[in-house]
């Protein structure tokens, strides 16, 4: 199609179609429109653009819809309309500000008082509130749930989440224990882990390629007293979740977070980098990323399998294989 952007006396314009005239749009009457600075753009199909002076028209291949500068802050000189990714519409104009339009249907949502955590296969969100309950939005946010301690929830939760098999999990601690609630027909069940330590880490949740749910001890060394921290893994058995405790040296005492890396098994942030031992050994390897021990926090695997660890005040390591790569301030 080529349409000819230059308006008639009847405020008409045309298009050829495979070399047939046909008309285009119509209502494009006035001075504002008989100029040759006219522009056009079609986004998303079917749906048009047309800018010129201190005007801007949509056509929906119906209707013609104008917006002129007193109702919208549009730039005041021959202006242009180019089309972005993502449903973003770019305006500006000589001598004038550029603005960038979101034409998409997405928008953000502000939940306040709520921290989110997860959404479950079935669609549902899932928060965490200051006080402690768990709320979820189920049906599209058409109905709200709130789950405390009476629904079997523990009393201080510092994280949730869904398994792939539809188990909402929370996990903190209760009554000063470590302790974990999930979610079984639709009732919450509680456990208790006193030999975790106090808490479990709130970033330490992960649920392995097998469909084993990890949950990593967080309390510090000193606060351990007697007890030896670690982790407890859940595994499916006969449709029912055993746990088992797993505790130093085949885990790290307080593992801040864990990832599973396909290439060599599980990684484990905290005081130092850890990995799943690689020569025969059931206990898990240090890792010297750094040159030396060094808190870290966060580690996440990306969907082509590699790896990157993020260190406070050092930037993000990237490893391909045996190879590392910083991404610093230096290199932007």
């Amino acid at each position: 199609r080529v349409w000819i952007l230059n308006p008639d006396e009847q405020g008409r314009i045309f298009l050829y179609d495979k070399y047939v005239r046909q008309l285009a749009l119509e209502g494009l009457d006035g001075p504002f429109w008989y100029t040759h600075n006219l522009a056009m753009n079609e986004f998303p199909k079917g749906q048009y653009w047309l800018s010129v002076a201190r005007r801007l028209s949509h056509f929906d291949g119906k209707t013609l819809t104008h917006y002129n500068l007193s109702d919208f802050p549009l730039p005041t000189s021959n202006y242009f309309a180019v089309f972005l990714s993502n449903n973003k519409l770019l305006l500006g104009g000589r001598e004038s500000e550029t603005y960038m339009v979101d034409l998409s249907f997405d928008r953000w949502a502000s939940y306040e008082g709520l921290n989110f955590q997860c959404e479950d296969p079935d669609g549902n969100y899932w928060f965490l509130d200051h006080e402690g309950r768990l709320i979820s939005a189920v049906n599209g946010e058409s109905d709200w749930r709130v789950f405390d301690e009476t629904d079997g929830l523990i009393d201080t939760p510092n994280r949730a989440f869904a398994s792939s098999d539809g188990t909402v999990w929370v996990s903190g601690q209760h009554d000063g224990i470590a302790a974990i609630s999930f979610m079984e027909n639709g009732v919450f069940k509680r456990l208790a882990y006193p030999d975790l330590g106090n808490i479990f880490s709130h970033l330490a949740v992960l649920e392995t390629s097998d469909g084993s749910v990890i949950f990593g001890g967080g309390s510090e060394l000193g606060a351990l007293e007697n007890r030896s921290g670690g982790a407890i893994i859940l595994r499916k058995e006969s449709g029912r979740y055993r746990a088992a405790h797993i505790a130093p040296p085949l885990f790290p005492s307080r593992p801040a977070m864990i990832v599973e890396h396909l290439d060599d098994g599980l990684w484990f942030a905290g005081d130092r980098v850890m990995r799943s031992g690689s020569k025969g050994t059931l206990a898990p390897e240090f890792v010297d990323i750094y040159g030396g021990n060094r808190w870290t926090d966060h580690m996440v695997v990306d969907s082509t399998n590699r790896l990157w660890i993020a260190s406070w005040g050092k930037g993000i390591y990237e490893l391909r294989g045996e190879k590392r790569i910083v991404h610093d301030e230096l290199s932007g």
